[in-house]
């Protein structure tokens, strides 16, 4: 927090992005985009994601909170070209079959938007959060909503 732009940014982006093309519905569908949303995604919380097991695995790694053990995008990019091959494959890989499966999920379509929702960028002051994060859960004040 409060540190300079790293490429791991990017790379968390396109974990979310994975998340919202397997879904069909936005990240964090529903949810306020304020300081408590900020310190839940702090603390670890991901948005849902769905298809085949090695591409939930790896949207996920890309949003590890480690930003040590996200994928480099040339990883990235050797796992996609990876599944593009056995996608060509005349054979039924297991890979080949979990993304056929995966196709045939239907994502609903994306219903209310909570109005506190926000898909650019938002700037957030990252000294109040880590504040709140060096408090005790007891003394962090939650609003009544």
């Amino acid at each position: 927090m409060g540190q300079q732009y790293k490429q791991a940014s990017d790379i968390y982006s396109l974990g979310v992005i994975a998340t919202e093309i397997s879904t069909g519905r936005r990240a964090f569908d529903g949810i306020p985009f304020d300081d408590y949303f900020a310190l839940s995604v702090v603390g670890g919380s991901r948005p849902k994601c769905l298809g085949p097991d090695c591409y939930i695995k790896l949207a996920m790694k890309c949003m590890d909170e480690d930003v040590n053990k996200r994928p480099t995008a040339t990883g990235i990019i050797e796992i996609i070209t990876h599944w593009l091959d056995e996608m060509d494959q005349e054979n039924d890989s297991e890979i080949k079959k979990q993304f056929l499966e995966a196709d045939k999920i239907k994502s609903e379509t994306i219903k209310q938007i909570h109005p506190q929702e926000m898909y650019t960028s938002k700037i957030y002051d990252t000294k109040k959060i880590s504040y709140n994060l060096s408090k005790s859960i007891s003394e962090i004040e939650i609003p009544n909503e």
